[in-house]
């Protein structure tokens, strides 16, 4: 549960940075296990699995975090990638602007 917050506020982190200083996203990081938009579909599916949880707290954790990369996805299109696609379409050409493989 901790782990699943934490990473919804490292998120919501990176959006305001991003929103703040535009010219990070320019940035391409060339490891893929440290660059986001090459891991950032495990934080959704780990979202979703917290979400379907039985266990409330493990549930009210996933939400956040969805709901953190979907806020975070809407700013990546209005943005950087110019549409109101779907946010896990977005979180793809998030990848692919970046020259990652989409998780």
């Amino acid at each position: 549960m901790i782990l699943v917050t934490g990473l919804a506020a490292d998120i919501t982190r990176m959006r305001v940075d991003m929103s703040d200083y535009a010219e990070s996203y320019y940035f391409r990081e060339n490891d893929t296990a440290a660059a986001l938009p090459a891991v950032i579909g495990f934080a959704v599916d780990l979202g979703n699995t917290a979400a379907a949880s039985s266990r409330p707290g493990i549930r009210l954790s996933g939400n956040l975090l969805l709901s953190s990369l979907g806020d975070f996805a809407d700013m990546l299109g209005e943005r950087f990638l110019g549409g109101h696609e779907a946010s896990t379409d977005l979180m793809v050409s998030y990848a692919n602007d970046h020259r990652h493989e989409p998780t």
